[in-house]
């Protein structure tokens, strides 16, 4: 391969004690947590705006804020699932705990909490590099309109999903041999909801009908024996609030999101997907008769990329036999969702008890300045089919954000960080752990 060798000066536009790679669900909350310790705080978002699965990936509802009726997430996570019930943008669905929200009112919600907190945010802007000097890093550049921009920063967090500050600076990472798929979702007006095909299904209220959700299944399943109709999971549905929209997440596709020319051919295809389903749905079921593709989320979601090698990894043993750590930051609730590459199947794995997630599992023995938050943390297939929920990770941020904040304080590299001290701030604030 013919190559190019370009030398050029960046422009270092800040210093900050903090700054966060990733403004999505981790992300966002990470910058909010350090901020409110009073440390100068930068947020990298490769949008121009922040939510991550939510408002770009149209993920909904937020899932994972309870077990068996009790609610396990809350700090930061909880207080913007309040702000946003109190603005008419979520609705919590009771005993499961789902929380099904408005996109818009979403983006516009973590906007104020991320600038209320003083975060500078640097928007429309993509991780491109890192400087890494010994076992810290020093800097992160980044694309823009501007040309190529670099912060300074005495911690940083990683919470860009797949681990590309990681990568970037060289902190050893894993990939699953066959991570879990890629998803396009998208929203449909139009949808006739009130029929018993849908009624309660969308609703999450716990009354879901298997045999009658399985009616979409099946059809599609034999639509795609037959060639008539592309790789699929679920469908999963959820009405937006505030609309008569209808969120779908029903594509498939196994392409890696490491590998850009698969990642975009994967995505284009899904687009094509999405329109094929549809037709299907208008052509056998009244309910669908009147359906629009209304809009399509802003990139095809992403269950798995990179992982940290951490010093501790997670393992879903430690999940499913509720093992407690000394160190525990943030609980798991969602059940074990492993969705396989090669069908619209899954493995799932339902626990009783919420999962304890250790700091441990969200830093590398490699670099002493780096904390990895979000779907990323050190977990092997069965503890990361869980934890990778929004709730989960937007707890795992705000651990991630809290302690960047404890070792500027205290000047201590990631590993030494006082752990007791951590989970104290974080329950002071409202977080569970127990």
């Amino acid at each position: 391969m013919k190559t190019l060798s370009v030398t050029k000066s960046i422009p270092v536009v800040g210093r900050y004690d903090v700054v966060v790679c990733g403004g999505g669900p981790s992300g966002w909350v990470a910058a909010v947590a350090a901020a409110r310790e009073g440390k100068k705080t930068a947020l990298i978002e490769r949008f121009g705006f922040l939510g991550g699965a939510t408002t770009a990936g149209y993920v909904i509802p937020i899932s994972g804020f309870f077990k068996k009726g009790v609610r396990k997430v809350g700090g930061i996570a909880w207080e913007y699932i309040e702000r946003l019930s109190a603005a008419g943008g979520a609705q919590v669905e009771y005993p499961r705990g789902h929380v099904s929200v408005d996109i818009e009112y979403c983006k516009l919600e973590v906007q104020r909490m991320v600038t209320e907190a003083g975060v500078d945010i640097y928007s429309n802007s993509y991780i491109s590099g890192a400087v890494r000097d010994g076992r810290r890093v020093s800097a992160v550049y980044f694309e823009n309109k501007n040309g190529t921009e670099a912060l300074e920063g005495d911690y940083f967090i990683d919470a860009t999903g797949d681990g590309d500050l990681l990568a970037a600076a060289g902190i050893p990472t894993t990939v699953e041999e066959h991570p879990q798929p890629l998803s396009y979702c998208f929203e449909l007006s139009g949808v006739d909801v009130t029929t018993p095909l849908l009624r309660d299904y969308i609703h999450h209220d716990g009354k879901v009908p298997a045999s009658e959700v399985g009616v979409l299944h099946e059809f599609l399943k034999e639509k795609h024996i037959a060639g008539e109709a592309p790789l699929f999971g679920g469908p999963w549905f959820n009405t937006e609030l505030n609309g008569d929209r209808l969120a779908v997440n029903v594509t498939r596709d196994p392409a890696s999101v490491l590998d850009n020319r698969a990642y975009g051919a994967a995505e284009r295809k899904m687009r094509e997907d999405i329109f094929r389903i549809v037709e299907l749905w208008r052509e056998n079921f009244p309910e669908f008769k009147n359906a629009v593709v209304s809009s399509t989320a802003a990139n095809a979601g992403v269950r798995e990329g990179r992982h940290i090698v951490g010093v501790y990894r997670l393992t879903g043993d430690d999940v499913l036999n509720t093992v407690r750590f000394p160190d525990t930051v943030a609980l798991t609730t969602h059940i074990v969702d492993i969705h396989r590459t090669d069908g619209g199947e899954q493995r799932i794995i339902n626990f009783d008890e919420a999962g304890h997630i250790p700091y441990r599992s969200m830093i590398s023995p490699d670099c002493d300045n780096v904390i990895a938050a979000g779907r990323m943390i050190c977990a092997d297939e069965i503890a990361h089919a869980t934890l990778r929920v929004q709730a989960c990770v937007m707890a795992i941020g705000e651990a991630a954000g809290r302690a960047a904040a404890l070792c500027v304080t205290e000047g201590t590299p990631v590993q030494q960080l006082d752990t007791a001290a951590l989970r104290n701030d974080l329950i002071r604030n409202g977080a569970v752990l127990w």
